[in-house]
Order: structure tokens, then C-alpha cells, then sequence
């Protein structure tokens, strides 16, 4: 391109000379064998610059593209998709939710809570007792000595304390010989965390805040993500 650019101001700049000698030579009433020769060289100046411009242009448009070659066995990658995962939404977070075991009907909502909406939940009988709830399925049920789900169904994944994303916590769940129905309460020691598959197909990564034994109470921070799609 910068060839063309070149050999086109050559050429301009050689027709104006061209232009200015012709008139020179008029008002001189010249017609000396010099002025001839200095014609004819800025002629040619001109037309080989305008050739060459020409040229370089048909080449620009139609003459081959250069492609890039890849060692064999090695294919280009989109640069998108280079070191890039996309993270499904966060559907419901909580930096502080208390869980108290409970035996009685008026307060069988304080030991349960549904990580798909993050308020207290229900267990797997289907007449549902004691007050009022937002929650559907819960899938941490608090007992006095363990946790366990509404369901069986219901699976636990402990993981390592530098677990913290969706892909860590997917990739987690998938070792079924990892996964467990419930957990003793002494097992959840502040700071551990447990990657849960939700009844509606959800990821979520819990983290134990704090835990008191005598009283039965665990303090819990979650975050729970929308099913990957694709």
C-alpha cells in the first residue's frame, strides 16, 4: 500500500514539472535540443511512476493472500475462545444465613434452607407444617448431629478451602465417589466448604462461618449459580 501511495505522488509531481516546463518554454519561445531532453525524462518519471502505481494496485486486489500455517496436528484456535470459560449467573447469594436444629412445629423453618432461593425450606413430606415459608425443597437440613437434604438425591461435595468458583464446584460434583448424602456436624469446621447439587439442577459452593456444637447452630455463607447451559 505504501508503494502505491509512493509511486502515485511521483507521478503527480512529475506531470506538474511537466505542466510548469511547458510553460516556461512557451513564454521562453524555446525550443532548445536541453528542454527537449528535460521534457522527455519527466515524461518518463511520470508514466513509469504511474505504471508502477498501477501495478502495485492490481497486486493489492488480486493477488494472493497470505495464511498463516500451523505445525501439523496444530489447528488455529478463535481468539475468543482462547482462555476464556463463560461463568453462569449468580442466582442467589448470602454472606450470613443462621441454621438452628429445631423439633418443634412452630419453628421447623430455622433448621432448613433452599440454596435455589436462598430462604428457609421444606423437607420431602408433602403436607407441609409450621409457618410460613418462601423456600421450596431444602437442600441443608440441620439436625442436632449432621446435615442431610430433603432428599437422598441431594449430594455433598467436600472440597478444598480455595475453592470459590462455579467451575471448581461443577467440576467437584462430578466424582461420584466423593459424593456424600449427609455430614457429621464435627466435620464442618469454620471455614470448610461443600459444593452442593440443587433439586433443580443448580450449582452451589457453601462455606461453613461459624459453628456452635452444643446449641446446634451453623452459620453459613452461599452462593448458588444458574445450570450451565450449552
Amino acid at each position: 500500500m505504501l508503494t502505491i501511495w509512493i509511486s502515485g505522488l511521483v507521478a503527480i509531481v512529475a506531470f506538474l514539472l511537466l505542466f510548469l516546463i511547458r510553460r516556461v518554454r512557451r513564454k521562453q519561445q524555446s525550443s532548445a535540443t536541453a528542454w527537449k531532453w528535460i521534457e522527455r525524462s519527466d515524461w518518463i518519471a511520470g508514466l513509469g511512476s504511474f505504471l508502477v502505481a498501477v501495478t502495485a494496485l492490481l497486486v493489492q486486489v488480486f493477488g494472493p493472500t497470505t495464511q498463516t500455517t500451523h505445525p501439523p496436528g496444530e489447528e488455529a484456535s478463535p481468539p475468543s475462545a482462547v482462555g476464556k470459560e463463560e461463568t453462569p449467573p449468580v442466582v442467589v447469594t448470602r454472606n450470613a444465613h443462621t441454621l438452628k436444629a429445631s423439633s418443634w412445629i412452630a419453628t421447623n423453618d430455622v433448621d432448613k434452607v433452599d440454596l435455589d432461593s436462598g430462604h428457609p425450606g421444606h423437607g420431602k413430606s408433602s403436607i407441609q407444617l409450621g409457618p410460613p415459608r418462601k423456600g421450596g425443597p431444602a437442600e441443608i437440613i440441620l439436625e442436632q448431629d449432621r446435615i442431610h437434604g430433603y432428599d437422598s438425591k441431594i449430594r455433598y461435595t467436600l472440597v478444598a478451602g480455595t475453592t470459590t468458583t462455579h467451575t471448581q464446584c461443577a467440576k467437584a460434583l462430578t466424582h461420584e465417589a466423593d459424593h456424600l448424602t449427609e455430614i457429621p456436624l464435627d466435620r464442618l469446621t469454620p471455614g470448610t466448604r461443600l459444593c452442593v447439587a440443587t433439586d433443580e439442577a443448580r450449582t452451589a459452593l457453601v462455606r461453613i462461618v461459624d459453628r456452635d456444637l452444643d446449641k446446634a447452630r451453623l452459620l453459613l455463607a452461599f452462593t448458588t449459580w444458574s445450570p450451565k447451559t450449552g
